[in-house]
């Protein structure tokens, strides 16, 4: 009963964040990278945006890496992105473009990288 609940609010059980904080439509990404603000680094564009809700989303192209390697990387920066949602101002929609040379770097490094460049 308990699980059937978690599903039907969208959101796992255990300590994830809801689906409707995290997922942005096609139009909102599209918005964010075209008006929104942009810092980069060698591994990570990130482009952000003020807005109604906060919102989170990656992009990360199939020429990085095998799908394994793909979905690992987007693993944690949805997890960096919700431990440190503390931190990020509110209302703030992100989305980032992941490059090639992020496949190297390890967890802590890439979470300073994200912070860095949300600050």
């Amino acid at each position: 009963m308990e699980g059937q609940l978690l599903q039907e609010e969208g959101q796992k059980e255990g300590k994830g964040l809801p689906l409707s904080s995290v997922r942005l439509k096609k139009k909102e990404f599209e918005n964010i990278i075209k008006n929104g603000r942009k810092k980069f680094s060698d591994s990570l564009i990130v482009y952000f945006l003020k807005g109604e809700r906060d919102g989170f989303g990656i992009s990360i192209s199939k020429k990085i890496g095998k799908s394994v390697v793909r979905n690992k990387i987007k693993r944690r920066l949805r997890e960096i992105y919700r431990t440190n949602k503390e931190i990020i101002p509110k209302n703030m929609q992100i989305v980032v473009v992941v490059k090639n040379s992020a496949i190297s770097l390890e967890y802590k490094k890439l979470e300073d990288l994200f912070l860095s460049l949300v600050k």
